[in-house]
């Protein structure tokens, strides 16, 4: 089961490692307290594992210093999260997030928690064998009475705030109350398992299922999370890569024309390559109008539009504006900019979904292209 919570640790920890990214651009009290939320609960799965809680009770040489620890971070994690759930939860009329009152309880837990059960001897069957202990008990009682209370929270608030959204936050929040809901699966399976060591039964499944619904929980909770930002940022990035291979074609073929074009600045960001082939595009463009202005000329008067896509008829443009400087045919004096249309968009993402119409046209154009010719009158 280590092996289960360190793979759990490191999935938690990816998306606490995004939510870094998003609070540097949006420094908010809400997102740091889920970053917080997120490395917490990383934490907690990695001092928990059975692997680990050993390693650390020998370095204290406390028992089960570990345990309590983890636990204690496992509340800690669950009331961070209550405070996001509060900020986006939360409607004009609502009070603040109660943050001070999560922090006083999640302290009270921690500190009873200790006094109950530090110096206790540790054993990876905690509760089966130790449930009969006094102290051992109380300890348990604190731990999954506030486990059970963050997680009424969390469903309440994820049941609540998915009522009010649509579409991508509503499944987004539907994850967060399911996982909440095996969060309240997890304390009130332990209880039975206190209960029913108390009245001398054991159930000898503790080591899988309690587990279970503990990782169950936890990355529900972290996919619902980070799903409302991450499959939007995931798909703007898979739809920058493919509109940077698109515009190849058109930008290889401006740049051969006109190597000036080319920017000599290398950057690993998708974001910032994406724009700078746009903007060389553009360039090129500009300087293949003493050429482009009379294709797209002779494309107007064989009524090119009523056939043809605007993407294709300027991939004509463009097809039969390099053929004729390659011809070495001189350039004419501009008559109107063919490219600067309303229907072209004036952002940059825009402005590359149109361009990729282009080059995906250009690719495509039969290799005997031609337009009719035209004479071009100052």
């Amino acid at each position: 089961m280590s092996v289960a919570y360190y793979i759990a640790a490191i999935c938690i920890s990816a998306a606490g490692l995004y939510t870094i990214r998003r609070y540097r651009q949006n420094p908010t009290s809400a997102m740091r307290a889920f970053a917080a939320t997120l490395f917490l609960l990383a934490a907690a799965f990695i001092v928990l594992a059975n692997a680990t809680r050993p390693i650390i009770d020998g370095i204290v040489h406390l028992h089960p210093f570990a345990r309590w620890v983890g636990n204690t971070l496992t509340i800690a994690a669950g009331a961070c999260f209550n405070v996001v759930l509060s900020h986006f939860a939360r409607r004009p009329t609502d009070p603040p997030p109660p943050t001070r009152r999560y922090a006083l309880a999640v302290t009270a837990s921690f500190i009873a928690m200790g006094i109950c059960v530090l110096g206790t001897p540790d054993s990876n069957d905690f509760v089966d064998v130790y449930a009969t202990d006094t102290s051992v008990t109380a300890y348990l009682l604190i731990y999954l009475a506030s486990i059970g209370a963050v997680m009424t929270v969390a469903f309440t608030s994820g049941i609540r705030y998915a009522r009010d959204n649509h579409g991508l936050m509503r499944a987004a929040m539907t994850f967060v109350a399911t996982g909440a809901a095996f969060g309240i699966a997890y304390s009130l399976y332990k209880l039975g398992v206190v209960a029913a060591r108390h009245q001398g039964h054991q159930l000898g499944t503790e080591s899988i299922i309690g587990p279970a619904l503990g990782i169950a929980a936890a990355l529900l909770i972290t996919i619902g999370s980070t799903l409302g930002s991450l499959a939007p940022a995931t798909a703007a990035a898979i739809r920058r890569r493919v509109l940077y291979r698109q515009l190849a074609p058109l930008h290889t073929a401006l740049a051969d024309a006109f190597p000036e074009i080319k920017l000599d600045v290398r950057v690993n960001s998708r974001r910032y390559r994406l724009d700078r082939r746009v903007v060389e595009i553009g360039d090129g463009l500009v300087r293949l109008r003493p050429w482009s202005d009379r294709a797209a000329l002779s494309a107007k008067a064989a009524n090119l539009h009523q056939a043809h896509d605007l993407p294709v008829v300027q991939a004509m443009i463009v097809t039969a504006a390099l053929r004729a400087r390659a011809a070495g045919i001189p350039p004419a004096d501009p008559n109107f900019n063919w490219l600067n249309s309303s229907t072209i968009p004036t952002n940059l993402e825009g402005e590359a979904t149109h361009l990729a119409g282009i080059s995906r046209a250009f690719t495509s154009l039969p290799a005997d292209t031609r337009l009719p010719e035209v004479t071009v009158t100052a």
